[in-house]
């Protein structure tokens, strides 16, 4: 626990010393220029800390200092919500066509073609 706290106040020395909180993007580039590198700063705070984590944790377990730095906390990008596609669809009626059409007899099947003759309903 003593290497994290120690770890809070070097980073917290820095910013006071640059002036700025750097973004993540900006920290990573700064490599070994860093006064703890991103890699290290994972393998000290846990693979699952997250660099605004860490930087929001100095900001209120220091307040007093944080204020000499003269910035606010960087808060993480926006979230871009996800567009769902959508699709028009028009409805199209289908067209009602009235008249009955009657099969010529000789399409007619021999079935129909001898009730066609007798008389007997279809149905």
């Amino acid at each position: 626990m003593a290497k994290i706290s120690e770890s809070f106040k070097i980073l917290l020395e820095y910013f006071t010393h640059v002036g700025e909180v750097p973004s993540k993007r900006e920290y990573i580039q700064l490599g070994n220029k860093a006064p703890i590198p991103h890699k290290n700063l994972k393998r000290i705070f846990g693979v699952s800390s997250d660099y605004y984590k860490i930087i929001k944790h100095i900001k209120h377990t220091y307040p007093s200092e944080w204020a000499k730095i003269g910035t606010t906390i960087l808060e993480e990008p926006p979230k871009v919500p996800e567009l769902k596609p959508t699709v028009t669809t028009q409805k199209v009626e289908p067209e009602v066509i009235e008249e009955t059409l009657e099969a010529p007899k000789d399409e007619l099947s021999p079935l129909e073609k001898l009730r066609a003759v007798t008389g007997e309903s279809s149905e």
